[in-house]
């Protein structure tokens, strides 16, 4: 009965929320791009270059405008680190977890922080995501991290998470553990920073439309 229950409620749903066939994160273009990558593109960095540095060098000067004041050559140089591992290393990138410029994103937030631990910066990080970021690549992992965070098992919210709506229940569940499980060992690495992260998620909830390309 509860089974019977559980699927009718998640059917509910999924037929008023974020379809599962549109969780194909990456856009046309980007998987162009991303394959051609990864098939050694002897202009791929110039190429990355030309599409996202602007908006990663806009990104981070929202974020972090303040703290790179006194130097914002620090900056270009996290752009230049983020697009140059993702060049040197292109299948660090899954387009089925999230689209490319998310991906930079993170790479290149997680780069700006690592500059400002060896330039000894005190920058104060207020906002989960930044936080997340440095233990995350990928927009998918960061919005579980999130529920789990928050101590909320939302399963409808985590089978379009994990676009497993197709799944058999026993699936679904065996899928939602693997994954949390995961989450969860990642955040417990982390000890007692992630008691400081914690208590930004209400503040900050999950956010599945992120997860979508852009219309």
């Amino acid at each position: 009965m509860l089974i019977i229950l559980y699927t009718l409620l998640l059917r509910l749903f999924l037929s008023n929320s974020i379809n599962p066939v549109e969780m194909i994160k990456a856009s046309v273009p980007e998987l162009q791009l991303h394959f051609s990558i990864l098939e050694c593109n002897k202009n791929s960095l110039s190429l990355l270059t030309k599409h996202y540095s602007e908006h990663l060098l806009g990104c981070l000067n929202r974020w972090y405008g303040n703290s790179l004041y006194d130097d914002p050559t620090l900056a270009y140089e996290a752009v230049y680190e983020a697009l140059r591992l993702y060049s040197e290393h292109p299948r660090k990138f899954n387009p089925e977890q999230g689209c490319l410029v998310r991906f930079l994103e993170l790479t290149a937030d997680r780069a700006m922080q690592n500059i400002f631990e060896r330039e000894k910066y005190n920058v104060q990080i207020k906002l989960i995501d930044h936080h997340l970021a440095r233990y995350f690549d990928n927009e998918r992992d960061m919005q579980l991290a999130k529920l789990i965070l928050k101590n909320k098992t939302d399963v409808p919210a985590i089978v379009v998470l994990l676009d497993i709506g197709s799944y058999r229940i026993a699936e679904q569940l065996a899928e939602i553990t693997r994954h949390t499980d995961r989450i969860k060992k990642i955040l417990g690495t982390v000890g007692k920073k992630m008691l400081s992260i914690r208590s930004h998620v209400k503040h900050n909830p999950p956010d599945i439309r992120v997860l979508l390309p852009n219309p």
